[in-house]
């Protein structure tokens, strides 16, 4: 991130002041080690041993390379699409998998029985759309293709050109209880929330 930095501006700051910087802002500069490629890892690894391009069977890497550039084209073309004309265009995501609680501080939490949590994310393409995201977990539901499914068809019931919005009094608890709890750069959501009197109760179940 510094020397891209670097080389886009042209500017001459050390690597401690830019990541003061990014500290102060409370911008984490962790590599994603946990989100890496597989066939990808693989490659990276043999090709420190071995130059191997016109020997080793490397079909299956250059077979995936090819999709993931031509997959990144076709976003790119939608993001254009999706700015340019009236269309919804979304990208959808599993994320990694939560184990609840999170709070590997105190010895109590990390000695407890965790809860796996998913969370489906759908993210309109362009810049300036809404994000939504479809949590469940494992005492719901699990990661069967038919929990996917419904993933998507909570997300599609749910998209609007409005916010769903949340119940006054279920706001209000969460605004005493939970918001004194909270780091102050995580309180904005939950006072921007919309109110919805009449919003649906997603913790009841339709039999």
């Amino acid at each position: 991130m510094h020397a891209d930095y670097l080389e886009k501006t042209g500017s001459k700051i050390s690597y401690n002041s830019f990541h003061k910087t990014f500290k102060s802002m409370n911008i984490s500069m962790a590599l994603l080690g946990h989100e890496e490629c597989e066939i990808c890892s693989t490659m990276a690894m043999h090709k420190k041993d071995c130059h191997c391009e016109d020997v080793c069977d490397i079909s299956e890497f250059l077979g995936h390379k090819t999709r993931y550039r031509a997959a990144r084209k076709e976003y790119q073309q939608d993001s254009q699409v999706n700015t340019e004309e009236k269309r919804l265009i979304v990208s959808a995501d599993l994320q990694k998998v939560i184990m609840l609680p999170r709070m590997e501080q105190f010895k109590t939490a990390v000695f407890t029985r965790r809860l796996t949590v998913f969370n489906e994310t759908f993210a309109e393409v362009g810049k300036g759309k809404r994000n939504h995201a479809v949590v469940w977990h494992e005492a719901t539901s699990g990661r069967r293709d038919e929990d996917i499914a419904s993933a998507f068809y909570e997300y599609l019931l749910g998209a609007r050109s409005s916010p769903r919005g949340i119940e006054p009094k279920k706001k209000e608890n969460i605004v005493n209880n939970l918001l004194p709890l909270m780091p102050p750069n995580r309180r904005f959501f939950w006072n921007d929330l919309p109110l919805n009197a009449h919003a649906k109760d997603l913790t009841v179940f339709d039999e």
